[in-house]
């Protein structure tokens, strides 16, 4: 006599485990995989020129930490002004703000510049990393948790034969 196969709770269909356990993280990962990619471009993108500072654009906002507490957070985007290759001058700004940037006017640094988008730069640094370590760590919780609680299942809620 055959032993009858156990089915998945009603709630529960076989294919929603195995979806969350790899669909889910794998969308992390390739959003990871694109923001790297990105980063990658833009820091190797464009030639290097040395660009003086001009003009430094200061935001501030308030924050919470997660205790409660409040504090202030100030983020610098310094204008640049370069030469090209050819003589002409350009001025130009990062696309990000950062806590670092808070150059003093006329100091100088190399930059790199985009030659299709005018007055686009891209400062040195690990900046445009960030968002890639962000979704990176976010994919490896979810991965986790995925993991977790698949492996807490029983094999029939599993999905598994």
């Amino acid at each position: 006599m055959t032993a009858a196969r156990p089915q998945p709770p009603a709630g529960l269909p076989g294919v929603w485990p195995r979806l969350l356990t790899w669909l889910l993280p794998g969308l992390f990962l390739l959003f990871t995989a694109v923001l790297v990619v990105r980063a990658l471009e833009d820091q190797a993108s464009g030639p290097l020129v040395v660009g003086e500072v001009v003009q430094v654009e200061e935001q501030s906002f308030r924050t919470k930490t997660p205790g409660g507490a409040e504090g202030l957070v100030t983020l610098y985007r310094p204008y640049f002004r370069y030469s090209l290759p050819d003589g002409t001058t350009q001025e130009g700004r990062p696309d990000q703000a950062s806590p670092d940037w808070n150059y003093p006017l006329g100091t100088s640094l190399q930059i790199r510049h985009d030659p299709d988008r005018r007055g686009v730069i891209f400062m040195p640094g690990g900046n445009k990393w960030y968002p890639a370590l962000g979704m990176a760590l976010v994919a490896l919780v979810v991965s986790g948790a995925a993991y977790w609680f698949r492996s807490r299942m029983r094999p029939a809620e599993r999905g598994v034969d």
